[in-house]
Parts: C-alpha cells; structure tokens; sequence
C-alpha cells in the first residue's frame, strides 16, 4: 500500500487521540523525572543527583519505567496508586513505542480505525490519573520540604545549565 495515497482528513479523529495521549504521556514522564530530581537532591534515595540530571536531560538512554523502578520505594502512596503509576508505565511505552506498528492493519481500515481511537483514549484516561498522582506527590514532596515549585524548578534548570556548560 503506497501510504502517500491515504487521505490525511480520514485519520483526523486518530492524530487528535494521539497528539493528546502524548500531550499527557509526556506530562506525566516530566512529572516522574521532577519527582526524581527531588528525592535525589533531597538525598532520600541512593541515586546521584549527576545520573538523574542525565536522565532528565536525556544524556542517559534511561526508560520511564527505569525511572519509576528508583523511585517507586520512597513514594509516600497507596497500592491503589501505586499500581496506577506502573500501569500507566507500562501502557505509556506501549502507546509510544509499539500501538501503531501493531495496529497498522486496523488503523488503515475505517470499520477498525475506532477500536484503535478507543484503545488509545483508554490509555490518555490511565496517564491522566496517573499524572494527577504525580502531582500530588510532587506537591507532597514540596510541603514536606518547605520549598515551592518555582525554587525548585529554578534549581534544576541552574542544574542542567550547569552540565550543559561542561559538556
């Protein structure tokens, strides 16, 4: 099939499920990696702060679910949550690394392009609550620690500045 023929207008409801499933899919990823940076600065878990500050800077090919596998020791969560979050690890790298491939045939067809749309709605549902799970957390880790989003933000940024120099 020459793909070039296919009418961009027919996938619209498609591209719209997509580009706001990975809206959130990365909202929750940064969500992770802020969580991170916090209990690696705050010294809560055995991880450098260098490491994590490549992870978030991407200079190190760590995974999500890597990033969750650190953390999830010292989050302050429920199992309920818990599960949420290494749920939405899991469907999270499904959506980003496989649901097109294996759902090729499905989407080209119009009668099976909706279970795919469905299925991909599903997953944007999961990561939303999970993204309001990091939240939370994050929101936990401020208070406990007395400072605000904005300082601590501010401190990564200088971080990641500062690698960004040596390098």
């Amino acid at each position: 099939m020459d793909y070039n023929e296919l009418d961009p207008e027919e996938f619209r409801d498609l591209t719209q499920a997509a580009g706001s499933t990975l809206v959130v899919s990365q909202s929750f990823e940064n969500g992770m990696k802020l969580i991170l940076y916090c209990l690696c600065e705050k010294k809560i878990i055995d991880f450098s702060l260098e490491k994590a500050l490549e992870i978030i800077e991407y200079r190190q090919r760590k995974t999500l679910g890597q990033i969750f596998g650190v953390v999830k020791h010292k989050l302050n969560v429920n199992e309920s949550d818990l599960g949420v979050l290494n749920d939405a690890v899991e469907r999270r790298n499904y959506f980003i690394h496989s649901i097109i491939h294996e759902n090729i045939t499905s989407i080209i067809n119009p009668s099976s392009r909706i279970d795919v749309i469905t299925e991909i709605l599903e997953i944007r549902s999961l990561l939303l609550t999970a993204d309001r799970i990091t939240a939370n957390i994050i929101q936990e880790l401020l208070n406990l620690f007395d400072i605000n989003f904005q300082k601590l933000t501010e401190n990564l940024n200088k971080e990641i500045a500062l690698i960004n120099k040596k390098k």
